[in-house]
């Protein structure tokens, strides 16, 4: 009985960590490069899963979360912040006009949501929540900014990081 619990409770984990393998998104076809759980605290607070799909011209880039909990957009704001606090230092007032876009196009999240973060060939960046453009823009510092805070020089976590680039 302990192992078949056991091996129900593994695919469970397993499971949570499933995302498509490919992706086709304006003309682009994506592949899958890696995946992961972000968590919050030493409690380990389950906050989203979240994968990482480039194209094969490393044009077109999805970071794709799936919120496990209900996230207000204060709450990503304070993660965005420190995200950018940490990478951009003393440099963080040349970006503010872009770190304040970010900030107003992040939106409350419930349970079950998706919210893609493109990176569409020619500096385009939106955001996406449930597939549905909430916002686009064409500004290059928010290109730079829109995937640091999970894959950039110092992310949030530095497993979840290793997970999406596909290091395992």
């Amino acid at each position: 009985m302990k192992i078949l619990f056991l091996l129900l409770f593994t695919k469970m984990v397993y499971a949570q960590y499933l995302f498509e393998p490919e992706l086709n998104y304006q003309n682009a076809k994506l592949q899958l490069i890696g995946s992961g759980l972000l968590e919050y605290s030493f409690l380990k607070i389950d906050l989203y899963e979240l994968a990482y799909y480039q194209d094969k011209q490393n044009e077109v880039s999805i970071l794709h979360l799936k919120y496990a909990r209900d996230i207000k957009a204060e709450h990503s704001i304070k993660g965005w912040d420190f995200a950018f606090k940490e990478n951009l230092g003393d440099k963080i007032s040349d970006y503010q006009e872009s770190i304040n876009w970010i900030f107003k196009n992040t939106v409350d999240m419930k349970e079950g949501d998706s919210f893609k973060i493109v990176k569409l060939t020619k500096g385009t960046t939106q955001f996406l929540k449930n597939d549905v453009v909430l916002a686009e823009t064409t500004n290059p510092q928010i290109y730079q900014l829109a995937h640091q805070p999970w894959i950039g020089e110092k992310p949030v976590d530095l497993n979840v990081k290793k997970l999406l680039l596909g290091s395992r």
